[in-house]
């Protein structure tokens, strides 16, 4: 298919890693693969859009080549979307992207258009009759927008603007270097949306190690302007950006709300508990203090001081809080250390498993220290475990 631009690309999506961009045409009336890329168009249009996006492209349609009134415009208005197919609108945004129409297609939208217009009098003359507005529009097909599709339309107006513009201007030659982690939680985005990111942030990876690595041809070609060092930076601000958006998503998790009720005695134990509800620095939020009693396991990190603590707790009944001090931890099992570089060791706090953690730990060059169990304004509550 033809890539010249012929109309400002307007659907965007993380899945155009699967999907391709939106289509567009090179402005001729026939070729051998026309009936193919229609229908790839068909099925593209299909998958990102729904009717009620083309409802402007075919107005201006009805406009420019069936000389349209302003009456009849206000009646395919009233109409809505009933008599459109969604392959009508995708029709008329391919012609506004380069696609010669042939006679019949010309024919099918004329007749979807003059049809929608026809219920629209048809709506507004039970309106005249019945006086009643639910009555002129009880025929109407609702279209229903799910919390999933209203998500990925934000994503699309909000971070991955920020992350097209980072492109724009690496192509310029420029350097950009995104903070996804406060762009997460400046555009007030849940940890769901990471899953819908994160495709994109991969290909890019993956399409630059391939070009570093000299194992994928197009590209090779494709970043052959670009040094060896060039490239290999770019590649690590995008694995920057894949670790804000995973520790974003755990922190997401920590915040929720707990829908159970906590037991009043637990409440009353953390009520003049010591901690930092959040750490900008580090990308930290604690987690609720009320999840401490009857915990096995606690991590807490000191921002201050940059020290990292363990409890374990010492009985069956778990760990408990006595004003800003813990209570009824193992002292031969718990255990402190102070973090060199705390950017690259407490993700795996927050995500890894307990084995993961423990041999993380016993790679580090500092030595253990025995915590004093107290807690402070300095302290983030990392994370909980019963094991």
């Amino acid at each position: 298919m033809a890539t010249k631009k012929t109309s400002a690309v307007r659907f965007k999506d993380p899945e155009e890693k699967y999907m391709g961009s939106e289509p567009s045409f090179n402005n001729e009336e026939d070729w051998p693969e026309r009936k193919i890329d229609i229908m790839k168009s068909f099925n593209w249009y299909n998958h990102f859009c729904n009717r009620k996006e083309f409802i402007n492209d075919l107005i201006e349609y009805g406009k420019t080549n069936l000389k349209l009134t302003k009456e009849q415009i206000a009646l395919f208005k009233l109409g809505g979307t009933f008599y459109i197919p969604i392959t009508i609108g995708a029709l008329v945004r391919m012609e506004e992207r380069g696609l010669i129409l042939n006679t019949y297609e010309k024919k099918s939208i004329g007749k979807s258009i003059l049809e929608n217009i026809q219920h629209g009098k048809t709506l507004l003359d039970k309106f005249s009759n019945k006086g009643q507005m639910e009555d002129a529009t009880e025929d109407v097909k609702i279209e229903v927008i799910t919390p999933q599709q209203r998500l990925r339309s934000k994503i699309n107006k909000t971070i991955m603007e920020d992350f097209r513009v980072m492109e724009d201007t690496w192509i310029g030659g420029g350097v950009v270097v995104l903070d996804a982690y406060e762009l997460m939680k400046r555009h007030d985005l849940p940890s769901m949306a990471v899953g819908m990111i994160t495709p994109w942030v991969k290909d890019r990876i993956d399409e630059m190690q391939g070009a570093i690595d000299k194992t994928c041809d197009q590209a090779v070609d494709g970043y052959k302007h670009l040094s060896k060092k060039e490239l290999t930076g770019r590649v690590k601000i995008l694995n920057k950006i894949l670790d804000d958006l995973k520790r974003h998503q755990a922190n997401s998790k920590t915040v929720r709300k707990v829908r159970t009720k906590k037991p009043v005695a637990a409440t009353k134990l953390v009520a003049k508990i010591k901690f930092l509800k959040e750490s900008p620095e580090f990308k930290l939020v604690s987690i609720n203090p009320t999840t401490i009693v009857g915990a096995g396991r606690l991590f807490v990190f000191n921002v201050k001081t940059r020290i990292l603590s363990e409890y374990i707790t010492s009985g069956p009944d778990g760990l408990a809080v006595k004003g800003t001090t813990l209570q009824n931890w193992d002292q031969a099992k718990s255990r402190s250390t102070r973090l060199r570089k705390p950017e690259a060791f407490l993700p795996t706090i927050l995500s890894k498993t307990q084995r993961q953690i423990n041999n993380a730990w016993e790679n580090l060059t500092t030595k253990d220290t025995l915590p004093n169990g107290r807690l402070n304004e300095d302290t983030i509550l990392m994370r909980i475990t019963n094991g």
